[in-house]
């Protein structure tokens, strides 16, 4: 019950915005350069594209906490991969953020939300639809 309460704190506290700071490719103005390498946006993500992982749980509760926790820093664009659906994916499922169409835009992505990492440095990677 405390590990519920926790999350829908962090879900409401990210949707009222306890930090100013954006990060991602819809981030926010100023003196950092937001939304360098802009995503591809579409419905459907491109068969093969490059994304930031922000992290790789092993767990659907994991997941979900992940993810929250990502949200909660205000970084843009969060989506869930997962094995199923993804290649190659060394876990059951990754916490991204962004669909670039360049590794360089990627990598500049992750540099944007390094300081927003919650399991390590975010890293770029190449994914394909299976």
């Amino acid at each position: 019950m405390l590990a519920v309460a926790v999350l829908l704190g962090l879900v409401i506290g990210g949707a009222f915005g306890f930090s100013n700071r954006q990060a991602g490719a819809n981030g926010g103005t100023g003196s950092q350069t937001h939304g360098v390498g802009q995503t591809t946006s579409s419905t459907e993500p491109p068969q093969t594209f490059w994304t930031v992982i922000m992290s790789s749980p092993s767990s659907e509760e994991k997941r979900d906490r992940d993810e929250a926790a990502v949200r909660a820093r205000n970084v843009t664009d969060v989506w869930v991969a997962s094995r199923d659906q993804y290649t190659p994916l060394a876990t059951p499922f990754a916490v991204c953020s962004g669909h670039f169409a360049t590794e360089e835009a990627a990598k500049a992505h992750a540099e944007e939300v390094r300081p927003f990492k919650i399991a390590g440095n975010p890293f770029t990677r190449q994914l394909t639809r299976l």
